[in-house]
Formats: C-alpha cells, structure tokens, sequence
C-alpha cells in the first residue's frame, strides 16, 4: 500500500494552516512544503539517496524538523541522536550504526540543488525513522519505524483524544525520543501544528499555554509537578498526556481539581509511541490508570512482561526481529505499576 507523502498532501489541502512555530516564527504548510523541498534537492546534491540513512543531531529547532521532511521526499531514513550525548557516546553510535551520511552540521551542505524527482509517496512498510530506545533495560537498540507505524500511532491517537483542526500541540520533549518527534510527525499527519520549544522552561510554557493556543500538551511527571508548584495554569488544554513512568496520584489530583484535564499515558519506542492513554473523559473518574489499548494495539501481560501487538510494532536489530506490519507483530516491555515510557 502506497501512502502520499504528508507534508505535500497538506500543503495542497490547508496550504495556509500554520504546520510549525518554533523560535519565535511561524511557517504555513505551503512554507514548509517549499523549504523542505529546497532542501532535499541540496541533500540529493549531497549524495542522499532512496535507502539511505541519516544521522542528525536532533535540536529542537525549526532547522531539525525541515532536514527531517527533506529526508522523507528524498526517501532516506532518519537516525535522530540526542543533543546531550557525549562527543564519545556519539562517536559509539555512529560507529555502531554506520549511517550513510552524518547530517548534524547543516553547514556542510553544498548550495547547490540536484534536478532529481522527489519522492510524492511511500510504502507503508518503508523505515522512515531509525530511534534509539531509552537504554532503560539495557543498551540503546535502534527501533525501525516505518510509515505504516507512525501513520497507525497518529490513528490510534486520534481515536482516542479526537483531532480538531485548530489543534496545537506543544512539544518541550527531545526530538531524538519518540516522544517528541512523534508529535511533530502526527502533527504533519493530521494537518495541524506543532509548537516546539528548546526544552522545557516553567515560564515558557505556562505563557505559551495562552499565547500559542495549545490544546495538547505532553509532559513527563516532573514537569507536571514544576508547572503546578508554579501555579501555571493548566486548564486550557483540552488534553495533557503525562508519561515516562508511575505518576503518584497527589499531583493528579491537584491537577484535575485546578481544572486540567490530565491523561495518562504509557509508551515505548518499540511500538511508535502510545500503547495505552486514558480517555480525556475518564480523566477525573479513572484517576490513577494509564487507560485503554488504543485503536488497532492489542496488548495483554505475560509472565511479568507486556506484550504488544499491532501495526505500531516497529523492527528490531535483535534475534526476535518484529516483522513492520503484520497481524502478528508483537514486541514486549517491562511491566510497570501504572504507566510507562513518555509517548
């Protein structure tokens, strides 16, 4: 099954919809669709091709998220590497997973444009993303995530938190996590925008809250509990997905009576993203559980662990390699108390 490349479908269907702010501007579908053409033409010059592997220092700026489209229509795959690592730790991943071209100095590309077609679609089953999971049960591994996982991921999402046109979803997560670069893939998906800030900062947040007109926001517990000893304000979004581990009940509590509405959610790079998030209608009534398997996951426990089924699983480099979209792709994770990895 062949899918239209995102950004170009809905640059021709809300053409004047903002897609992304970031840095303080704004860029309409139309905008990004045209700069992101212009650089996958200077990468084609560069030698990137089909099948090609990618690695980029993923900072979350505006910068970032036009190289990763640009990857998208020239059809090589996305290796996102954390900001953070060590000049050694770096050196080991590259080592390690020997990507075609290292792409984290944009500086280095050449001006000059390749007069080569640019892909318009994609194979469901084609990897567009290679991401390091967390290491937090044994060395980082990179998950291959096709086009099916993050189109299925943004389904099951939608399903259960609802999409509205004027959705905007703020993103203070890492871009190398699929926390957050899967908010700025779903965001493209469902032609709505995504707002990134360069880390989490209380007082960025809580005046984007207003000034940017979220309303979805994702955060892992700490920030949660920063945001509520700061009194920010949390009840303009229409949704607030906290993960990345147990969420104690006080700051959910203190969050739904301020009028939040607070959703848990459990994830993991394995499976592109969500598993299981509460509905936002049960978020005062099924306080304390990470909700649901979402739409097409199927999920149950097995001797300690949890195992996933679905057309989310995404390829793994070990002996129990996932096939990408099958009815009997399945991948497993530590069992938790209550919530897991932040989707």
């Amino acid at each position: 099954m062949k899918l239209d490349n995102w950004l170009a479908q809905r640059s021709q269907s809300c053409p004047e919809r903002t897609a992304l702010v970031a840095e303080g501007a704004e860029m309409t579908y139309a905008e990004l669709e045209a700069e992101a053409t212009w650089v996958a033409r200077r990468l084609e010059a560069h030698g990137v091709r089909r099948g090609s592997v990618a690695a980029l220092t993923m900072h979350p700026r505006r910068e970032q998220v036009l190289l990763a489209h640009a990857l998208m229509k020239v059809g090589a795959a996305l290796l996102p590497l954390n900001p953070r690592l060590s000049p050694e730790e770096r050196a080991a991943v590259i080592a390690a997973e020997e990507p075609t071209v290292d792409l984290s100095d944009p500086g280095q590309l050449t001006q000059t444009e390749a007069d080569l077609p640019l892909l318009g679609e994609h194979d469901m089953d084609e990897i567009a993303a290679r991401v390091l999971t967390s290491g937090s049960s044994g060395a980082p591994e990179p998950i291959g995530l096709t086009y099916g996982n993050f189109l299925w991921s943004a389904v099951g999402s939608a399903f259960n938190i609802g999409v509205e046109p004027q959705d905007r979803w703020l993103c203070c997560l890492p871009l190398s996590h699929i926390s957050g670069l899967g908010i700025v893939m779903r965001s493209v998906i469902y032609g709505t925008t995504a707002v990134l800030h360069d880390g989490f900062d209380i007082d960025r947040v809580a005046a984007s809250l207003e000034g940017d007109r979220i309303t979805v926001l994702s955060l892992v517990t700490t920030m949660l509990t920063r945001l509520l000893e700061a009194g920010a304000d949390l009840s303009r979004p229409r949704a607030i997905l906290v993960g990345g581990g147990p969420v104690p009940e006080e700051p959910l509590e203190e969050a739904i009576g301020r009028g939040a509405t607070v959703v848990q959610t459990y994830g993991l790079t394995e499976a592109c993203s969500q598993v299981t998030t509460l509905a936002p209608a049960d978020a005062r009534r099924k306080l304390g559980s990470a909700g649901r398997p979402l739409l097409t996951t199927h999920l149950r426990i097995q001797d300690g662990e949890i195992l996933v089924q679905g057309p989310t699983a995404g390829r793994t480099p070990t002996a129990g390699c996932i096939p990408a979209i099958s009815a009997g792709s399945t991948t497993r994770a530590s069992s938790t108390s209550r919530t897991g990895s932040m989707t």
